[in-house]
């Protein structure tokens, strides 16, 4: 979710550095633990101006599935790499098959769809990450 993340945060910088008073709302799609860094990136979405749609994963007792996807990016002089822990973002899938505990993609999308406004383009951002772990999801995506 951090590249979409940071193209919602960017779309609503630029909007309000243009002074766009009707821009379309910025909604973000994911999934979250139930724990501090949760709480903080929807803190920080919700201050730039995007709404985060966080789903919040049910404890399975698999502490490093439960929590907060994270990121710790390493420098050296003009290298870098990135070690990631998906954490609950792995298991958000798209086509629903742990609904209704979990629901799928498709539904959350209606749910963010529902009270926007009816003219104007829809645009949906999502991982290839996602996609790549939910074949029959990211066609149930393509289709809607």
């Amino acid at each position: 979710g951090g590249i979409v993340s940071n193209c919602l945060r960017a779309a609503a910088w630029s909007s309000r550095q243009r002074g766009e008073a009707n821009r379309p709302p910025l909604r973000m799609l994911g999934s979250v633990g139930d724990d501090l860094a949760g709480e903080r990136i929807m803190k920080e979405l919700r201050a730039s101006g995007v709404e985060p749609l966080f789903a919040k994963k049910p404890a399975s007792g698999d502490a490093s599935a439960d929590s907060t996807g994270t990121c710790c990016c390493l420098v050296l002089a003009k290298a870098r790499t990135m070690v990631t822990s998906l954490g609950a973002g792995k298991t958000m899938e798209l086509h629903g098959r742990l609904a209704p505990a979990w629901p799928g993609w498709e539904t959350r999308v209606r749910e963010a769809a529902a009270g926007a406004a009816s003219e104007g383009p829809v645009l949906v951002v999502t991982s290839a990450f996602y996609i790549a772990g939910d074949n029959d999801g990211g066609l149930a995506m393509l289709r809607w």
